[in-house]
């Protein structure tokens, strides 16, 4: 067990979030004994397995912080066992690094109450958990994700070509589905009209498609990266033998997610590579009324929610972040209109997904 592995459901650190500050180069605040911030930053220098490294500003890295201790500090902090601050560090376990370490556990808010009521970050996302649980069990994710453009792309044109086919431009859609000059409806509708005028009997005509809809104003951002990501995926095994192993896909989708990222040279959980299988797991859902994904998805999930996929969240929040955006003067009300007239939730139900999916623009 090291960082590679390293995961807090409390407060969201893993390493996947300390490698992106690292990578970013994100510099954050010093946190001191007297429970102030100062004018010093402090960075990661560098992280592996075993260790981690910070850097003040531009001065020399720290010394190297071995996991198990990082790991016992940070433990004791999120579970309350000690106060947040370099003395208290320092009185728990000798580092050398208690002001990088208190500092970056302040970034990262362990430990903490956080909103104006004192309750406990933990207490809030048990509320969430209930709120995901209970849309789980009475099946209205479904009803979130019938809104999605995907899913209406897959409905709109069931009888255009076969499924293999469909299922395959499905995908190959969630490869360039990022950096739109629009919208992801913009982005779906210009692709759902081309298909319908178009002869898809063959993977050449698929190929023909792309060219096509890459012409179009929606993927004019990156375009040519979006073109090599998909001329690198027209060239593939996995591409000409998608018929042939499509029954397969259906029995083991996890397969797909393996080989999408092998031929894409993306990792399982960059965007672009989830939204392919989101993308599958809609398909799926139109052809067979059932979702391919179900659990042991290969993205960090809380095991209290891991009956319900990512791909259920992700639906739920886009909608509402849309709906948001797009309303700000007046979001409350048309959030709850969302919910209970397109979703059909009751408006106790709406009332109390809004009150801890915005808690911070409320509070």
């Amino acid at each position: 067990m090291g960082f590679l592995n390293f995961y807090c459901d409390k407060c969201g650190m893993c390493f996947k979030e300390l490698e992106r500050i690292r990578r970013e180069k994100i510099m954050f605040k010093s946190w001191t004994s007297n429970k102030r911030f100062t004018s010093t930053r402090y960075g990661i220098y560098s992280i592996s397995d075993d260790e981690i490294i910070f850097i003040r500003g531009t001065s020399k890295p720290s010394w190297p912080i071995k996991y198990e201790a990082f790991k016992k500090i940070h433990d004791a902090i999120c579970n309350g066992e000690i106060e947040n601050t370099p003395r208290e560090i320092d009185k728990f376990l000798r580092t050398k690094a208690e002001c990088y370490l208190s500092s970056l556990f302040k970034y990262f808010r362990c430990g903490e109450k956080i909103n104006k009521d004192n309750k406990s970050f933990t207490s809030r996302k048990n509320k969430i958990i209930s709120i995901l649980t209970k849309l789980g069990k009475q099946n209205d994710f479904i009803k979130f994700d019938q809104f999605e453009p995907e899913y209406k792309f897959f409905l709109h044109t069931k009888n255009k070509s076969k499924k293999e086919l469909l299922c395959l431009i499905g995908v190959c859609a969630g490869i360039i589905d990022y950096q739109l000059a629009g919208n992801a409806f913009i982005f779906w509708n210009d692709l759902e009209k081309l298909v319908s005028i178009s002869k898809l009997k063959s993977l050449e005509d698929i190929k023909n498609l792309f060219n096509d809809f890459l012409n179009l104003k929606v993927n004019k951002r990156l375009n040519e990266t979006k073109r090599k990501a998909l001329n690198k995926v027209f060239n593939s095994i996995f591409f000409n033998d998608f018929k042939k192993n499509f029954s397969f896909y259906l029995k083991d989708p996890k397969k797909l997610w393996q080989e999408v990222s092998q031929v894409t040279g993306r990792k399982k959980d960059m965007k672009t590579v989830t939204i392919s299988m989101k993308i599958f797991d809609l398909f799926h859902l139109v052809y067979f009324n059932s979702y391919a994904f179900k659990e042991s998805l290969p993205i960090p999930v809380d095991i209290h929610v891991r009956n319900i996929t990512i791909f259920r969240i992700d639906s739920l929040l886009w909608q509402l972040g849309r709906t948001y955006t797009d309303n700000k003067d007046n979001w409350y009300q048309e959030v709850i209109s969302y919910l209970t007239q397109k979703i059909q939730l009751s408006y106790p139900k709406a009332k109390e997904i809004i009150n801890e999916m915005f808690w911070r623009i409320l509070k």
